[in-house]
């Protein structure tokens, strides 16, 4: 009967440290949480996407086209400027 206890009360502080803050399943689970965020583009590349695939549905010419600029910006980030700073809507109008 104590054998029993003894084994169960390791078992269990065995299965605790294995998945408390800090241990061997957290540390895995950090790392593939950093491993997708490495690999996956920032938000701002959706809402490009988003929006050259409005303009397309829409007919109009695509943002490379149509954004004439100065400045070091691509035309490209010129529209996700825009677009962030609520300059231009990224959903047409219904």
């Amino acid at each position: 009967m104590t054998l029993g206890l003894l084994i169960a009360v390791a078992a269990s502080l065995w299965a605790t440290h294995q998945i408390c803050v800090g241990g061997p399943t957290y540390t895995k689970i950090i790392q593939g949480k950093d491993l997708v965020a490495d690999i996956l583009p920032p938000p701002a590349y959706i809402i490009e996407s988003y929006l050259e695939a409005t303009l397309a549905l829409n007919g109009a010419k695509p943002i490379a086209e149509s954004v004439i600029t100065r400045s070091s910006l691509t035309p490209a980030r010129c529209a996700s400027s825009a677009a962030r700073s609520g300059m231009m809507p990224l959903r047409p109008p219904a």
